[in-house]
């Protein structure tokens, strides 16, 4: 799923506190690592632009434009932005959770990331688009057992 940088700069926190709130990014040669270990990974996933037609650099080059667009305008917001060289956002994320829970806070994760969902606790929800509706679903861990008959941590489809 394809969200544009418009619609995640619309979400309305207002209707939550916060007390910091951190955007991540995909480190710089963040699956090196990974696929010196597991060549195949992410191999299964479907082309962004399976059109020969548009080149690989030229995709890259346009997401590495917005990105930094979209980095200079959180930044202009107060909003720290992160990237850890080698590194995944999710796997930052994640270890971003685990320490933020361990000093007593709760967590909202906001990304159309779907294995954000394991994270899922009482303390800490996911903020997912739902672009075809255009609006935004919140997970929380009582929604996410009502809706999968188990919890996210023993749900072995994540």
């Amino acid at each position: 799923m394809f969200v544009d940088a418009a619609t995640w700069l619309m979400l309305d926190l207002s209707s939550s506190s916060f007390l910091f709130l951190l955007q991540v990014f995909d480190g710089d040669n963040c699956n090196e690592l990974r696929r010196r270990l597991l060549p195949s990974y992410k191999a299964h996933r479907r082309k962004f632009f399976p059109q020969s037609t548009i080149s690989k650099k030229y995709v890259r080059g346009q997401v590495g434009r917005s990105q930094q667009l979209i980095m200079d305008v959180l930044r202009k917001c107060n909003v720290p932005v992160l990237k850890v060289e080698g590194n995944e956002a999710d796997d930052v994320v994640a270890t971003l959770v685990e320490q933020v829970l361990e000093r007593g806070y709760h967590v909202v994760i906001a990304s159309p990331d779907k294995d954000f969902k394991q994270l899922i606790s009482e303390n800490v929800q996911i903020v997912m688009p739902l672009v075809e509706l255009k609006r935004w679903s919140f997970y929380t861990l009582k929604h996410y057992t009502a809706q999968y008959n188990c919890d996210p941590q023993s749900d072995l489809s994540l």
